[in-house]
């Protein structure tokens, strides 16, 4: 199993429909969340 550095992942910055930036880290500063990754064979 590979292990990843939680804290940079909270630095990575994520773009939503609207062109709005959103840090990642700031998303669980306040409360638990879940990050799911999808992959999509299409």
């Amino acid at each position: 199993m590979r292990s990843f550095d939680v804290a940079a992942l909270g630095e990575h910055v994520l773009i939503d429909p609207d062109g709005g930036e959103h840090r990642l880290g700031d998303r669980w500063a306040e409360q638990p969340a879940v990050i799911l990754f999808l992959r999509h064979f299409g």
